[in-house]
């Protein structure tokens, strides 16, 4: 703050094309007039209009971090590579749905590969099972369980086995049938009674 009082100076101002503003109009649930991000040497602030112009020292976080996602969403070139780590901090669950549906629509367009890490049920639930991976550490190395579902995944973030898949069978012999027939990953997606 005490940087933008003294020594306000803009190197780069980027302002959301009209396409742009009205995603984050509909992920915020609110119709902007404007949104930019204004970058000097050292920091960079995000303003929007909304009725008034405020700045990033006065928006929620996730209203922030969202203007922060979309403005680099449109910078980027066709065919990049993002890693956004924790998407959630700060989102509110209901535009987190509608980003997640938007952002796939936008890796879509511009043909981007972008790797997300998060907590979140509500990000998860909206992304294709054939596009999540669960990564695990096991001892020095890590597992990828891939596909999973929303329970399974956030069950295991949680410590505790959520199946995907209850199993019915009628004996105690019929249950070591299924168990040998499975392998050891998908074993332990499922639950047998």
């Amino acid at each position: 703050r005490s940087h933008y009082k003294t020594a306000y100076k803009i190197d780069e101002r980027r302002v959301l094309s009209g396409k742009f503003r009205k995603i984050y109009s509909e992920v915020m649930g609110r119709q902007y007039d404007s949104a930019e991000v204004m970058q000097s040497a050292r920091y960079s602030v995000r303003q929007c209009n909304f009725g008034n112009t405020y700045s990033s020292f006065n928006m929620g976080a996730g209203e922030d971090s969202i203007l922060d996602i979309l403005d680099v969403l449109q910078k980027c070139p066709d065919g990049s590579l993002l890693v956004i780590e924790e998407i959630e901090t700060g989102i509110h669950p209901e535009a987190l749905v509608r980003l997640a549906k938007n952002m796939l629509k936008i890796t879509d367009e511009k043909s981007l590969q972008v790797i997300v890490s998060t907590h979140s049920s509500f990000f998860i639930a909206n992304v294709p099972r054939e596009a999540r991976l669960y990564v695990e550490r096991a001892d020095s190395q890590h597992r990828v369980l891939y596909g999973p579902t929303t329970r399974f995944a956030v069950g295991l973030m949680a410590g505790r086995l959520d199946p995907e898949l209850h199993v019915y069978c009628e004996d105690s012999f019929s249950q070591l049938l299924i168990e040998h027939a499975l392998p050891s990953e998908l074993r332990r997606r499922i639950r047998i009674v």
